[in-house]
């Protein structure tokens, strides 16, 4: 179970496309997503959580077809590479909106707020806008993680987070993995990625170039003994180039 998707192809105006794709996201799974700027990881998210709609192909969530972008967006979570927050709002509002969607009880909402003010070290009652980047990241991850959601889709998540931040992330998406949701995170890290990835998808082009664990990938390679940042390495440099030579 998880995130299933097959045939999925989505057209901008100008010509580029993503897809054909068939892929799936395993629930109790770290999925790493790797390409180069422009290969389609972020479309290929958005889509995934209901903010685009796919020209054809289908989206399933646990063995279920999705029949709209509505009930993926209700039902997936999907942090952006650059926090965003309504203009006017504060952090304590924010949480609070967060819980009561996820029908938190007054106890758990009030954890909640507990929990924010501990990893930003600022009162709540603040604009987020006034916080540092890093600091509306934690914010985002944050409110995704609240109420253990079973589809989570986080668009470089830690880049621009203190290593001690880096850490408290990488265990949390463990966690959440253990309690059986599937995850997939988009990053550029390939030295960090072994360290939290169960599954690797290569996206050049638009296409799914290469699927698999860590041992599977390395069994494609030309050194096999290769350690796992060297793998995706030299994977990623080789399907870069058949790309570009094609």
């Amino acid at each position: 179970m998880g995130i299933e998707v097959q045939g999925l192809c989505f057209r901008y105006p100008g010509g580029w496309g993503l897809g054909p794709l068939d892929l799936e996201l395993p629930s109790g799974c770290v999925t790493a997503l790797v390409g180069p700027n422009g290969a389609g990881k972020t479309t290929l998210m958005r889509t995934l959580a209901g903010l685009l709609v796919p020209d054809s192909g289908t989206i399933a969530l646990n063995g279920c077809r999705v029949a709209d972008r509505w009930s993926l967006a209700r039902r997936v979570v999907f942090t952006a590479s650059e926090p965003a927050f309504p203009r006017g709002s504060r952090v304590d509002d924010l949480a609070t909106l967060r819980a009561h969607l996820r029908g938190f009880r007054e106890e758990a909402r009030k954890a909640l707020l507990e929990r924010l003010s501990e990893r930003l070290g600022r009162p709540l009652d603040v604009d987020p806008h006034t916080l540092s980047r890093g600091q509306r990241l934690t914010l985002t991850l944050e409110l995704a993680f609240a109420g253990l959601p079973r589809f989570v889709l986080l668009d470089e998540p830690w880049a621009g987070l203190d290593p001690l931040a880096v850490d408290r992330l990488f265990a949390q998406m463990r966690r959440l993995a253990e309690e059986g949701v599937a995850v997939l995170i988009s990053s550029h890290d390939l030295f960090a990625l072994p360290s939290v990835a169960d599954r690797f998808l290569f996206l050049v082009g638009g296409c799914i170039r290469a699927a698999g664990t860590l041992e599977e990938l390395r069994g494609d390679g030309p050194c096999p003994g290769l350690g796992g940042p060297d793998v995706l390495r030299d994977l990623y440099r080789r399907l870069v180039a058949e790309e570009r030579d094609a």
